[in-house]
C-alpha cells in the first residue's frame, strides 16, 4: 500500500490509527472471548452462536451503518446476507436441544 499510494496512504494512516488500533483490540478481545468460552462449554454451542452473530452483523450493516442493498432498496428477502440466516438459526435451535439434554 505503502508503495502505491504514497503520501495518501500515510496521511489517512495518520488520521486512523487510534479508530483502527481500537477495531484492532477489539477483534483480539472477541477471539480471545471464543477460546475462553470452548474452555469452558462444549464447542457446538459456542460455534452456533458465532455462526448466529453474522445476521446480527447484517441486520445492523444495513439498518444502522446503511450499508448495501438492504439500505440502497430497503428489504431484500434474496439478500445472500439475510437469505442465509434462516439455516444459521435452525442449526442454532437444533444444537440447543441437543446440548440441553446432556
Amino acid at each position: 500500500m505503502l508503495l502505491r499510494r504514497g503520501r495518501q496512504f500515510l496521511t489517512t494512516a495518520k488520521e486512523y490509527w487510534r479508530p483502527g488500533l481500537a477495531g484492532a483490540a477489539m477483534s483480539m478481545s472477541a477471539y480471545w472471548i471464543v477460546i475462553w468460552a470452548m474452555s469452558v462449554t462444549p464447542m457446538a454451542p459456542v460455534s452456533a452462536v458465532r455462526e448466529t452473530s453474522v445476521l446480527f452483523g447484517a441486520l445492523l450493516a444495513g439498518f444502522v451503518l446503511k450499508e448495501g442493498r438492504l439500505a440502497r432498496f430497503g428489504y431484500d428477502p434474496f439478500d445472500p446476507r439475510l437469505s442465509a440466516q434462516p439455516p444459521f438459526i435452525a442449526w442454532r435451535l437444533m444444537l440447543r436441544g441437543l446440548v440441553g439434554r446432556y
